[in-house]
């Protein structure tokens, strides 16, 4: 029988021992406190271990946000960091992260239980199978065979967000106010996009910031990108991709924006498609969202259907948003 232990306590060494051995370079003691340990949405992560007498097979955690659904806000839970050990594998142990994270989705008042998933991904099977809906979303990566575009401005890049000026308003895009996304405090939002343990760079155009990148290895992720000034945002990922072209680095952003993936693909980035998993907590917190609650029970397909009075519209993410 496989135990699942809620939040066990001094996981830390163990718990990002096997992030890094199952998914390679992971990260270190400071990604594993930005991603565990910060309190978002009001709320610390909750992490899980499964154990069969006293042998760790996986783990995985829930961290907290809140959400703008139907133009109100309310909490969400994110299924993030779920692992299970390569000898553990085929026993069932995911299909039990995602029962458990429900549980404490539920616990929490959360209105969604969402993932991040690529159409790849085999956890994308289990997640369906549990009744989970998915929104599609898209990966996208400049590859050897990307072209540098001419670009119709200069981007200059510094690594301290003091030496420019940065309004966040127009990062956290209030003309989205009524595509469902995940929204932040001005101080949450600069901890998720500004305050990450990996090396930061910011791209300004006269001394404001129009694009946060953070460098991993050889990727530049562009975690958040803007207008400014009479250049639209295609214009500013234009400029993004030329410059990490010109330092002969790899640009990957993430959105849930088809035009956005399409212009990308346009330009010669190569397209993985993925999904936001969604599953419902709390139908009442749900239900809340509707200024008019439509009659009947939703199910998480209903959300994403045009057709029904359940929809909630196309959401707007992006890169930073994950963890």
């Amino acid at each position: 029988m496989i135990d699942i232990v809620v939040n066990p306590g001094h996981t830390e060494d163990l718990y990002l021992e096997c992030l890094n051995r199952c998914f390679g370079d992971w990260g270190g003691t400071a990604m594993y406190r930005w991603c565990f340990e910060r309190r978002l949405g009001g709320r610390k992560p909750d992490i899980m271990l499964l154990k069969e007498k006293d042998v760790l097979l996986g783990g995985s955690a829930v961290t907290y946000r809140h959400a703008l659904l139907n133009d109100t806000t309310v909490p969400v839970a994110i299924m993030t960091g779920s692992w299970t050990l390569p000898e553990a594998r085929n026993q069932g142990c995911f299909t039990l992260m995602i029962d458990q994270s429900l549980k404490l989705a539920q616990a929490s008042g959360a209105a969604l239980l969402i993932a991040f998933v690529t159409q790849t991904n085999p956890s994308m099977k289990r997640l369906l199978h549990k009744g989970a809906a998915v929104f599609p979303t898209h990966y996208l990566v400049t590859g050897p065979a990307t072209p540098r575009p001419g670009a119709p401005l200069e981007l200059a890049g510094v690594s301290d967000i003091t030496e420019c000026s940065l309004n966040i308003s127009r990062f956290m895009r209030p003309d989205m106010a009524r595509h469902p996304r995940l929204t932040y405090s001005p101080e949450e939002w600069r901890s998720q996009f500004i305050e990450r343990p990996e090396v930061m760079e910011f791209l300004c155009i006269d001394g404001e910031c129009v694009g946060i990148v953070e460098k991993k290895g050889p990727f530049d992720r562009l975690l958040a990108f803007s207008g400014h000034s009479g250049h639209s945002p295609e214009d500013i990922l234009r400029a993004c991709c030329a410059r990490s072209l010109e330092n002969e680095r790899r640009l990957f952003f993430f959105t849930a924006s088809s035009l956005l993936k399409n212009d990308a693909i346009k330009l010669g980035f190569e397209h993985v498609p993925g999904f936001l998993t969604t599953m419902i907590a709390d139908g009442e917190v749900l239900r809340g969202t509707y200024p008019e609650p439509p009659s009947g029970t939703p199910t998480p397909a209903d959300l994403y259907d045009p057709a029904s009075p359940w929809y909630i519209g196309e959401w707007y993410l992006t890169a930073g948003d994950r963890m």
